[in-house]
């Protein structure tokens, strides 16, 4: 390859294509969404960081993504959304707000509800899809690899 050839390669602009990220699943207050609401968030979020300059933005976009209840239980702190005047932290304060909906709507004790789901567990079917449930639940629990794995291999 010639020294022009090189140069003309390196000067060709780089065409950057986004990632693109779905919109998280509407938050219906169910419990067992809680998590995964803040994950689906979070990847939005970081993909689309211009888009999310404040925690007020991030605030409003995930009340966006909420339906019937959870919508209706933030809908009283919206009042001066238009105005920016007075709003109540739960709205300024992305973190006030995921701390405000895991204690409304989310489970109030996810270790012993994982514990719960876990001994409830039955292997039906393939053991990849019983391995990723049980590893799924067992991610709330504090359990060694030991106590995991007796549990894991009695219930096959």
């Amino acid at each position: 390859m010639s020294k022009a050839e090189r140069i003309s390669r390196s000067s060709v602009p780089q065409v950057f294509t986004p990632t693109k990220v779905r919109n998280p699943v509407t938050f219906f207050r169910k419990r067992d969404q809680c998590s995964a609401f803040f994950t689906q968030l979070a990847l939005v979020f970081s993909v689309n960081a211009t888009s999310f300059p404040d925690d007020k933005s991030k605030v409003i976009y995930a009340i966006t993504n909420m339906g019937a209840i959870a919508l209706k239980y933030f809908q009283s702190y919206l009042t001066n959304l238009d105005t920016s005047i007075n709003l109540p932290e739960v709205i300024t304060n992305y973190q006030v707000f995921k701390k405000t909906v895991i204690e409304t709507f989310g489970d109030s004790n996810p270790a012993v509800n994982a514990e719960t789901m876990l001994r409830n567990l039955k292997h039906v079917g393939p053991v990849s899809i019983y391995a990723t449930e049980f590893r799924q639940i067992s991610m709330d629990l504090t359990w060694n690899d030991s106590a995991l794995m007796a549990l894991f291999k009695l219930q096959l």
